[in-house]
């Protein structure tokens, strides 16, 4: 007789407990719902419903991954981030809500810096350690009438962020995403807001 999913739900849940996973129940929720292609309200919808052989051979390899502690976001491939959707592996760090308060602020000085101009230049903004994008694209998505600067040590990196803008069909001048350290790839004289 096959599992159900309810079952699978269950002891995937357990063993992640057991394993000291933070949010057991949540990441056994949404691996499941990866593996079996369905919102998670659809788990719930679908207790008795069984696993098929190759369904519980795709999912054991990831229980395991993140049993082991591999950021869910890299096992599943992505993660949501603000107005985005980010492709997430272990070529950057995996945004946090943290992040989010960041870009909080930034908006706020911008803001405050277009309110209190009267010169119609665009502000210019760095992004250091661009990652996945997360920040640069937050920027360039959600700032019309920025210049948005990003710059990151790692060619990996580097990569994963122009994925993330072709994902989000975002576009930007190729020059203004760098690899390189801190403000190294730019003139001495240039200025940020």
């Amino acid at each position: 007789m096959q599992p159900v999913l309810l079952d699978i739900l269950n002891k995937t849940t357990e063993y992640f407990r057991q394993k000291g996973v933070p949010n057991f129940r949540l990441d056994a929720q949404l691996l499941l719902s990866h593996v079996l292609k369905m919102d998670r309200i659809n788990l719930y919808l679908n207790y008795d419903r069984p696993l098929t052989v190759n369904e519980l051979n795709d999912l054991r390899p990831l229980v395991k991954r993140r049993a082991s502690r591999e950021p869910l976001q890299h096992i599943v491939g992505e993660t949501a981030f603000r107005e985005l959707q980010l492709l997430t592996d272990g070529r950057a760090l995996v945004p946090r809500k943290e992040t989010e308060l960041i870009l909080e602020e930034v908006f706020k000085a911008v803001s405050d810096m277009q309110n209190n101009s009267h010169a119609e230049a665009s502000l210019s903004v760095l992004d250091i350690g661009t990652g996945s994008g997360a920040i640069f694209l937050s920027l360039l998505k959600e700032i019309p009438g920025i210049t948005v600067f990003g710059v990151e040590n790692s060619r990996e990196a580097v990569d994963l962020t122009i994925e993330n803008a072709e994902f989000n069909h975002l576009e930007y001048p190729p020059e203004n995403l760098c690899l390189g350290n801190l403000f190294e790839p730019f003139p001495d004289d240039k200025s940020w807001d």
